[in-house]
């Protein structure tokens, strides 16, 4: 287990890969409610030639508590932490609300970040959306994890997109989520809005979602893609919102062309 403490709170995470301080690092970002364990497949995919780096986000699996009123900034300040920790510019890649916090990251902290890759994620809100994500967390306190984690994992997994094995899986994970971290969570998710700051990312970025993702449409990765200085969109057949983990060589074969097309860039 690897710890590092913060101005503002204690990060768990695991690190994978090659020894060499001067190998590529790459930072992984979960979804609400899980946590690093879910990168294994990318841990075990990119372990010879990078530094692979999963944490948990703060309020997630062994990382301290959220504080109430938490806002996504505040998370990409705890991981420019790590970068600095870790050394090197990072290749981030971030899942739903970590590709939110990834995005703070490029757009606070722009030497920290190599390249982006977003994934099943969004950058702002029409506000009735935003009320339903502080329900989401209101849900949760107001009658359990085992409701909450049962409306997101349909949601996540719906009939003829993913199985219902990989439903059972999210929904085991949700469910030991606790309900007042999970609400935290939701909160700052509700204030995404980094729409109008996107200009200011000049690392090269990958955006990329589910075809049948529709808590993240393909059509905001797209536009995400075209509003930073270098992007790229990529669709992924068949996936819904949680693709990254449940079709993770289709993924991994997406970022793969990107970093080949980065490195050839430069």
């Amino acid at each position: 287990m690897h710890w590092l403490d913060t101005p503002r709170t204690r990060l768990h995470y695991r690190m994978e890969g090659s020894p060499d301080p001067n190998a590529p690092l790459m930072v992984l970002l979960h979804a609400v409610g899980l946590c690093g364990s879910w990168w294994g497949d990318y841990e075990r995919q990119y372990r010879g030639g990078w530094r692979v780096v999963a944490l948990d986000l703060p309020g997630h699996g062994l990382s301290s508590r959220l504080a109430h009123d938490v806002a996504l900034r505040d998370i990409a300040d705890d991981v420019a932490h790590l970068v600095d920790h870790l050394g090197g510019a990072a290749h981030v890649v971030g899942v739903s609300m970590g590709g939110m916090v990834a995005q703070e990251l490029a757009i606070h902290h722009p030497a920290r970040v190599a390249s982006l890759v977003l994934l099943s994620t969004l950058s702002t809100l029409p506000d009735a959306a935003r009320h339903a994500m502080l329900d989401r967390g209101t849900l949760a306190v107001a009658s359990g994890m085992q409701a909450a984690a049962h409306e997101t994992a349909l949601r996540w997994a719906p009939d003829g997109v993913e199985s219902q094995a990989f439903r059972a899986r999210c929904f085991d994970q949700l469910r030991r989520n606790d309900p007042h971290n999970w609400a935290a969570s939701w909160r700052a998710i509700s204030r995404v809005d980094t729409w109008e700051r996107l200009t200011r990312i000049r690392c090269p970025v990958l955006a990329a979602t589910g075809e049948h993702d529709a808590s993240t449409p393909p059509a905001h990765a797209h536009a995400i893609a075209a509003q930073v200085g270098d992007g790229r969109f990529t669709l992924l057949p068949d996936g819904g919102h949680m693709a990254a983990f449940s079709r993770p060589a289709t993924v991994q074969a997406a970022m793969d062309r990107f970093y080949a097309q980065v490195a050839a860039a430069h």
